[in-house]
């Protein structure tokens, strides 16, 4: 009989079963606890997790899992993995893994739902061991937004493709390492080079032109420097020929990290030909117009300058581009208004337009212009922008038409006087054929008288008008040029200096004179005694133009050549040399008017009783007689200048021929 265990034995041995209880309950509730979490953790997990076992037939599912597939847990629990896997590729994988032949295994499947349709899962799966059984535990993600997110990429990814490969332009993509990572058809095509021979070539690439290779190069390595750039630049072919493109590049860069340049090329070829052809015609035309002799210049609508050739640069200053047409050429601050600007009309009605007008040069000059206007430059709804202007110098022509009328002018108030005193001689002839005998009978008359009688009284008032008249008709012989004188070699210069001694005596000191007398003058056919007469009679007009207000009397003499071509003051002057005497005044001047008058035998502004109105027309006349002539310039309240012509006679000249006519050649 075995021995009965002592009391110290068993209550050492009720207290290891004590210990045990309370290390049992202890384990048991740790184990519920992590049961616990474990489940908390189970159902609330976003990802659908399935236990199945050795055959594969589901154990377990969380609510994730059952809400994914669309089945009740109850519905889940009685189906397997091989049920719902709609590939066979998840019960494959989870086979591998139940034989130990794969671990921790992620793949890819579709289960299907409920209603048969497929959800696309990332499932990862392994074993573990639980009461001596085998357990499978898959989890399965929903990878429908991530399926969705490749697919459009890949769409993308496609389309981008797409995209490059049939766009019309040239395009490649360069790596950071400047080797090619893509070219497309257009780029091919272009240069000839295909993908194969293209793709993972550095820098330089085949197509850089070996003379322009350094300069390419350095562009090169600046617009890779840069990034984003834009340049154009001279290629060649594969088959050597050349072409021009225009190449827009960016960096392409994912998540702020660089990735390649993307450049875009095209092909400007043609434009650049285009452009040649339009430069070359530029500078033709350039040329063509720098090389007219006009003015020419363009302007916009706002009236600014915008071109202008060398010849209206001369004339208006190299600064005129881009300032007011107003401005330039008529030294206006507003524009030409109201409508005379034939540009603003050109502008407005697309018609040529011309006018005559005056512009002030650089040099302060006025210059008459014949202006055409006409639009030159137009945008692509055919509106005009510029007009173009071409002007033309006419101040010789108008000058040569105003002197021209100038001239024709003084030849009627020639052939006027000419007739007046064809007039007048036929008159005074006639008159003295009328005096002779009442003279003639006066004086016999007398004879056969008494002394102091009333009848020789009354005959010597007789005889006394007759010679009045008699002299009377001697000045308008002397103006009509047939009164006899005896006409000599002489020099005016003492007649001038002794007119103007007995002048000055006999003009208040408020009139100052002032002579300047050329010693060197030739000679001339005349009579003193006229030339004399001639020279008071200016000079008397001038002192009464200046009796009230003071002023100064200038007389000059000098020689004056007349050629054949020279403008001439009067169309009866013949080419030669002349003495030019001239009498100005300070005084109160004359109108147009008045001038054309002052020749005319009578014809007076004086007084009653102050002038006959015959001085001028009688020196008129006696300076005609010589072969030369008057003129006279005035102008109201600026005074009055007679410049008198005289032809200048050499004595070798004048041994031959004493007596030149008005017509003759004079030396």
């Amino acid at each position: 009989m075995a021995n009965k265990p002592t009391y110290e034995e068993l209550e050492k041995r009720v207290k290891d079963l004590e210990n045990e209880a309370l290390e049992y309950k202890r384990v048991n509730e740790a184990l519920w606890e992590s049961e616990k979490k474990y489940r908390v953790l189970f159902e609330t997990a976003k990802d659908a997790v399935f236990l199945c076992d050795e055959a594969g037939r589901f154990v377990d599912a969380n609510q994730a899992a059952c809400k994914s597939l669309d089945y009740s847990k109850e519905e889940l629990l009685k189906l397997s993995n091989k049920e719902i896997d709609a590939d066979a590729r998840g019960y494959e994988a989870f086979l591998k893994v139940r034989d130990g032949l794969a671990e921790n295994l992620t793949f890819e499947v579709n289960q299907r739902r409920k209603d048969g349709s497929l959800l696309p899962v990332e499932i990862t799966g392994n074993f573990f061991k639980s009461k001596g059984q085998k357990i499978g535990v898959a989890i399965a993600r929903d990878i429908t937004s991530r399926k969705q997110g490749i697919e459009a990429l890949r769409e993308s990814e496609k389309f981008s493709s797409s995209l490059l490969d049939n766009s019309p332009n040239p395009i490649i993509v360069i790596n950071q390492d400047t080797s090619i990572r893509y070219v497309n058809p257009s780029l091919e095509r272009l240069t000839g080079f295909s993908s194969v021979e293209l793709i993972g070539k550095k820098a330089p690439y085949p197509w850089w032109t070996e003379e322009t290779l350094q300069k390419t190069s350095a562009d090169f390595d600046e617009a890779m420097r840069k990034g984003a750039y834009k340049l154009k630049q001279l290629f060649q072919k594969k088959g050597g020929e050349r072409f021009w493109v225009k190449i827009t590049s960016r960096p392409v860069r994912s998540d702020g990290e660089f990735k390649y340049y993307l450049a875009n090329w095209v092909d400007i070829t043609e434009l650049k030909q285009v452009e040649e052809t339009l430069r070359d015609s530029q500078g033709k035309l350039d040329a063509m117009l720098q090389s007219i002799g006009d003015h020419i210049s363009m302007m916009d609508d706002e009236l600014n300058i915008v071109w202008a050739n060398k010849i209206a640069k001369k004339i208006f200053g190299n600064d005129i581009i881009g300032k007011k047409c107003y401005e330039v050429y008529h030294k206006r601050k507003e524009p030409c208004e109201p409508y005379p600007c034939i540009t603003l009309k050109a502008f407005k009605d697309r018609k040529v337009h011309e006018h005559v007008t005056e512009v002030i040069g650089k040099d302060g000059k006025t210059i008459f212009f014949h202006c055409t206007a006409n639009e030159a430059l137009k945008d692509e709804n055919g509106k005009p922008i510029t007009v173009i202007e071409i002007s033309r110098d006419i101040t010789e022509l108008k000058r040569a038409e105003e002197e021209k009328k100038k001239l024709e002018a003084q030849l009627q108030r020639a052939q006027k006087m000419e007739a007046i005193g064809v007039l007048a001689g036929g008159i005074a002839h006639d008159f003295n054929n009328i005096l002779y005998p009442i003279i003639g009978y006066a004086d016999l008359t007398m004879d056969h008288v008494p002394e102091g009688s009333v009848v020789q009284k009354n005959l010597n008032e007789i005889l006394m008008a007759a010679n009045r008249a008699k002299d009377l008709v001697q000045q308008i012989l002397t103006f009509s040029r047939q009164s006899e004188h005896e006409r000599k070699l002489i020099r005016i210069q003492p007649i001038i200096e002794e007119a103007l001694g007995l002048r000055r005596s006999s003009i208040p000191t408020s009139i100052q004179i002032s002579q300047k007398i050329d010693k060197e003058c030739g000679a001339i056919l005349a009579d003193s005694t006229q030339i004399y007469q001639v020279l008071m009679n200016l000079c008397t007009n001038a002192h009464h133009a200046m009796r009230e207000k003071g002023g100064v009397l200038d007389v000059t003499l000098l020689e004056e050549e007349i050629g054949p071509d020279d403008s001439k003051p009067n169309p009866d002057l013949l080419p030669g040399t002349y003495l030019k005497l001239t009498v100005s005044d300070t005084g109160h001047g004359m109108d147009h008017s008045v001038m054309e008058k002052i020749f005319n035998p009578y014809f007076t502004t004086k007084p009653i009783g102050e002038g006959t109105g015959l001085g001028l027309a009688i020196s008129h006349g006696i300076v005609k007689s010589y072969g030369g002539d008057i003129q006279v310039y005035s102008e109201p309240g600026k005074g009055t200048t007679f410049h008198v012509y005289l032809p200048r006679i050499k004595e070798p000249d004048y041994a031959n021929n004493p007596y030149p006519q008005n017509h003759e050649k004079v030396s």
